[in-house]
């Protein structure tokens, strides 16, 4: 898909006459939420991958102002850092050792947090809704495999990529007629 980002209104600070800051929790295993597990193309890897193609910024999570930006190592160390795996040689069996990356998994993402602005907009007296950011989160397990806690990965700030989601289809239940971007 070629096309922009829809263009938003703009928003004037004096045309606020009230706002409210408000998180929500997208579960992906609901039916209706199961377009951000797609199999050819799931969510959290579309915003990696474009994270990896510098057209998006990912955010840490010692807050959710967007404040502290990831850095490659730290974007790189998502899936969990790296891992020390023996490689025999054929010609003389001996092992040596070599370090590498794990690869990350899509379906560890169970959930997205969604950061938003509600606001009544005095112009139009509608209570009206804007995306602030998006942070996958996976579960973390002890080594039975017993839920530990839930742990945000990352923060998207969702303005800024807007164009990029709205290149990327997203579909909807298997109907090829009813897909749209993101």
């Amino acid at each position: 898909l070629q096309r922009p980002a829809l263009a938003k209104a703009s928003l004037r600070e004096a045309d606020l006459l009230w706002q409210k800051r408000v998180w929500r929790v997208i579960d992906v295993n609901e039916k209706i939420n199961h377009a951000f597990t797609n199999p050819e193309r799931p969510f959290i890897s579309i915003l990696l991958d474009a994270a990896d193609r510098e057209e998006i910024q990912l955010y840490g999570t010692l807050d959710d102002k967007f404040s502290t930006p990831l850095t490659v190592e730290q974007r790189l160390s998502i899936a969990g850092g790296m891992d020390t795996i023996p490689v025999i040689s054929l010609d003389d069996y001996s092992s040596q050792y070599e370090i590498v990356p794990r690869t990350f998994n899509p379906a560890s993402v169970s959930r997205y947090r969604v950061q938003e602005i509600w606001y009544v907009d005095k112009n139009s007296s509608r209570m009206q809704v804007r995306i602030l950011g998006i942070a996958p989160i996976v579960d973390e397990e002890d080594e039975m495999g017993n839920f530990l806690f839930e742990e945000p990965l990352f923060w998207v700030y969702y303005p800024a990529t807007r164009n990029v989601l709205a290149r990327e289809r997203a579909w909807v239940n298997d109907n090829e007629t009813a897909a749209s971007s993101w």
